[in-house]
């Protein structure tokens, strides 16, 4: 089995801000345990002026070793009924000790360690890598991810999606093409929403025209026994949170067939796509 936990630096408990710092990950098949984080900090220090990068490095290298340590001295005997929340309480920071804390552990099948490490550290700590600060999570940032995904667990898959798929309601003059969709009895056509975008008010707006576009193709949407798969990134900026939170209970409303899946739940609605086509 595969596990993960992610290492979150709370800058303000009070205000919620945190950012992800590092990346734990295990697997009891391979036998190893690793400790992953970005080498490169400029974005922390640019987030938060008043933050020692030089302590934080200080803990992430400490971090890196300790689970090293772990990998290399088989004495501690960590993979005779692992589990990785014992280990990370045991051997390295225990819950609401600091601003340093790592999140829930998360637990997926394993195909390839690896793709799967890689995957994972991409997904929580690209961004740090990325030169371009002006990346937004957009709607080909979604279907990147997908595809990353299903190309990381099961490559298979990707010959059974089908691709661009035109809805069209004759009578009002509505169309919209969807890149990917997929079978389970109803076909499921992957609606990417990106509102990560530059003013709050562009949020609701982009909401509503997608709630008008879904309306107008509802009709269609039962005839043909489609589902619209809607899988919505969230704002970069904080202060854009409330109108997000105004966006999905605009597309809650929606009475066309839907499913709603922000942003933390990409993996899971992935997980279960490529189980349903397998």
């Amino acid at each position: 089995m595969f596990e993960y936990s992610i290492l979150k630096y709370h800058h303000s408990l009070a205000l919620g801000e945190q950012i992800n710092l590092g990346l734990l990950v295990s697997s009891d098949k391979e036998g190893i345990i690793e400790f992953l984080y970005p080498k490169h900090l400029k974005r922390l220090s640019a987030l938060y002026s008043d933050i020692k990068v030089s302590f934080i490095r200080h803990y992430l290298s400490d971090f890196e070793k300790r689970a090293r340590e772990l990998t290399n001295n088989r004495s501690f005997h960590v993979f005779k009924d692992f589990n990785l929340e014992h280990i990370i309480k045991e051997y390295f920071l225990t819950p609401d000790s600091n601003a340093l804390r790592f999140s829930e552990v998360k637990k997926v099948r394993e195909i390839d360690y690896k793709r799967l490490k890689n995957y994972y550290f991409n997904t929580f700590l690209g961004e740090y890598e990325e030169k371009r600060t002006e990346k937004r999570k957009d709607e080909k940032y979604v279907i990147k991810r997908v595809k990353d995904y299903i190309h990381t667990y099961n490559p298979e898959v990707e010959k059974k999606l089908q691709r661009n798929i035109e809805v069209t309601n004759n009578e009002w003059g509505v169309r919209e093409k969807f890149e990917l969709g997929w079978k389970n009895g109803t076909l499921n056509l992957l609606t990417p929403l990106g509102f990560d975008l530059n003013d709050q008010d562009s949020i609701v707006k982009k909401a509503t025209d997608w709630f008008g576009t879904l309306s107008f193709l509802n009709d269609v949407a039962k005839r043909e026994n489609y589902s619209f798969d809607i899988l919505s990134t969230r704002p970069t900026k904080k202060e854009f949170f409330s109108s997000y939170d105004y966006a999905l209970k605009i597309l809650d409303q929606l009475e066309t067939p839907k499913n709603i899946y922000p942003e933390d739940d990409f993996d899971r609605y992935l997980d279960k796509m490529i189980s349903d086509i397998v």
